[in-house]
């Protein structure tokens, strides 16, 4: 399938190496992860020059009762946002087949239904998502990678980490890529990878091995580095241990607790289950990514094309001091933790209550409806991810045993 413009065209080929360029290939408009506009802006729109767009939101959010949460929406979209540019351009410099990409814009664009897209405003100016040298880190002429086939593990699994350089600088090398990693500040494993082989702007070195133990759920910082150069990178990976955890369709059983699983409200209220409504037709399919571009231009698009309207959420904003996850650290956004439990739910609708979710779906401020995926409605906590089909993700172990344990000591 090829994408010409909104567009998909099927193309038959003999075999896979026709797709194989022999032509420098540069992505076109790599990007567009949108997030939440930043209204301590309005006041700057002065003059013949105003915000009509930013001004109609503020406005639809008062009447909803969602603007007193816009900086915390902002803030949780945008640190999404930014990392979904940085796996976006790494998957790029990784691929020896991809000479370039262009990006789509790293500034917000306020026509086209008003695009908030920009790790820069539109005045060209850092939102504060995220610093110029942590950008420069992932996204310059010489960068050192990591490769990861995930981002969760279980405590003392091996884990594989493929490192490599890219670079389009004549006088860039390196002969080895030291690499460490931290817990809470203190190394657990360290090594130095020699090089492997050279192709292109691509130098690969010899994988790292390490593994992680913790007795309790930690996150870990792999810190590498080009030897020799100032060329440096981080990754975080999120290190579960063991848990005594089942989890049906019917219950989940964590450290000798149950608690019964439930899709009538009623029941659930009078029993003490988990409330984990079925899906409607109506209802929002749990999005991992923020919105591309934005909401208004395509869903214009895909009802004169008689397409589905996109999702249009921007990620969580989580209560990261909430009972009911007090067994699950987390940041206030979406961090690849989350992935699974995001990917098996749906958004529970709460528009027409005051309900503060303990995790926020952040819709976006177009359509500005009041999303959860996890909150409480008359006692009762209500989680709308299918967490038994995962059952086997060590953070959704993790994840269930939490909401267990703040459900029983309820």
């Amino acid at each position: 399938m090829i994408q010409y413009g909104t567009e998909m065209k099927k193309v038959k080929a003999e075999h896979a190496d026709a797709f194989v360029p022999d032509v420098p290939i540069i992505s076109h408009e790599v990007g567009q992860f949108a997030m939440y506009p930043d209204f301590s802006e309005l006041s700057r729109y002065t003059g013949p020059v105003r915000h009509e767009a930013y001004a109609a939101y503020k406005k639809g959010l008062e009447e909803k009762g969602l603007f007193t949460h816009w900086e915390d929406f902002f803030r949780a979209s945008g640190a999404l946002s930014v990392q979904c540019y940085r796996y976006d351009i790494e998957t790029a410099l990784r691929s020896e087949h991809m000479s370039g990409f262009q990006l789509l814009d790293i500034q917000d664009f306020p026509g086209q239904g008003v695009a908030t897209v920009g790790i820069l405003n539109s005045f060209l100016e850092n939102k504060g998502h995220v610093r110029a040298e942590e950008w420069r880190s992932y996204c310059a002429e010489s960068v050192v990678l990591a490769n990861v086939k995930r981002f969760v593990f279980d405590a003392g699994e091996e884990i594989e980490v493929g490192l490599l350089t890219s670079s389009t600088a004549p006088d860039f090398s390196a002969e080895a890529v030291s690499w460490s990693v931290t817990v809470d500040g203190d190394i657990v494993a360290e090594g130095r990878s020699e090089l492997h082989s050279k192709s292109g702007r691509l130098t690969r070195y010899k994988t790292a091995v390490f593994s992680v133990g913790c007795d309790k759920p930690v996150t870990a910082l792999l810190d590498i580095r080009a030897e020799g150069t100032e060329v440096s990178n981080s990754y975080e990976l999120y290190i579960y241990p063991e848990t005594d955890v089942t989890i049906t369709e019917d219950k989940i059983t964590a450290n000798g607790r149950t608690v019964a699983i439930s899709r009538d409200f009623e029941e659930a209220k009078r029993t003490g289950a988990l409330y984990i409504p079925a899906k409607g037709e109506a209802d929002l399919t749990g999005e991992y990514c923020t919105d591309f571009w934005c909401y208004g231009m395509f869903r214009s698009i895909s009802e004169s094309m008689g397409k589905p309207v996109p999702t249009g959420t921007l990620g969580l904003f989580i209560d990261k001091a909430s009972e009911l996850l007090c067994g699950f650290p987390t940041e206030s956004y979406t961090t690849p933790r989350w992935y699974n439990i995001v990917s098996h739910s749906h958004c529970a609708d709460l528009d027409g209550t005051d309900i503060e979710p303990d995790v926020w779906v952040i819709d976006n401020p177009e359509r500005r409806k009041r999303l959860g995926l996890l909150y409480r409605v008359d006692g009762v906590v209500c989680c709308t991810s299918r967490l038994w089909e995962i059952a086997d993700k060590p953070e959704v172990k993790h994840f269930a045993a939490s909401i267990v344990n703040g459900i029983c000591n309820d």
